[in-house]
């Protein structure tokens, strides 16, 4: 699997890392972060409830509203700060894992510098892919690219006119879980569909680590997020991110 990584046209959309804290950070310091982070981050704004995702299942919220959001002038990079933590993106397009975990930890050290922070509670890693696979009349056999998928009687005597579905599943090695999420893009195209493969790896800390245990558990769960989407994707899907 790993002979295949890093692909040179990866589909990575957005990459985000999350950081949650065992405390709550007032206003201020997130405020003095931010305008200390200006010149990189030049575009800061609120963030409201509609920018808090529902969690898709216990302990799976990334954020929550009472913080800032901000990003770069080129929309390549962002973050959110908030009252319980710290999330990273990058946005298309995705370069590695070292220089996004990189920016991610010189993000953190900021965050400590201001809040105080010194321990955390969860870590999580999402990345969303948007897969683009060319069709055949309008249609393609999903099985030719991937592995999972769902199948339909042909007793419904109809064809499916969209579809979802998520898995959750353990992750032994680091005793955390894996939400993976596929659906369709709606799309006026016919010659190629869009798929999101959504695949979120993540664990909750029943006692706080340090920031080296953290980014050791980072460095465990990116290699999950690759096993599932290696496991996900068929050779044919691979062919198309050479």
């Amino acid at each position: 699997m790993s002979d295949n990584l890093p692909y040179a046209k990866a589909p990575i959309i957005e990459a985000l890392l999350d950081i949650r804290v065992p405390m709550e950070v007032g206003r201020e310091p997130l405020q003095a972060m931010a305008d200390s982070l200006k010149a990189e981050y030049p575009t800061v704004s609120d963030t409201v409830e509609k920018d808090v995702p529902p969690p898709t299942e216990p302990g799976a919220q990334f954020f929550s509203p009472g913080g800032l959001k901000a990003r770069r002038e080129d929309e390549t990079r962002g973050y959110r700060i908030d009252p319980n933590g710290l999330t990273v993106s990058m946005f298309r397009p995705y370069s590695h894992w070292a220089d996004f975990r990189a920016n991610a930890k010189h993000l953190w050290a900021n965050f400590q510098s201001y809040t105080g922070a010194s321990t955390i509670s969860r870590v999580g890693l999402r990345f969303v892919n948007l897969i683009e696979v060319p069709t055949e009349d309008g249609g393609t056999n999903l099985a030719d690219w991937f592995h999972t998928s769902i199948s339909f009687p042909e007793s419904y005597g109809v064809a499916a006119a969209g579809f979802a579905f998520r898995l959750i599943l353990p992750l032994r090695s680091v005793e955390g879980w894996c939400s993976l999420m596929c659906a369709p893009v709606d799309s006026k195209e016919t010659e190629i569909l869009k798929f999101f493969l959504d695949i979120h790896v993540y664990k909750t800390l029943s006692s706080p680590v340090s920031s080296d245990e953290a980014w050791a558990l980072f460095d465990k769960l990116r290699d999950e997020k690759n096993h599932f989407f290696e496991m996900t994707i068929t050779d044919q899907t691979r062919g198309l991110f050479k």
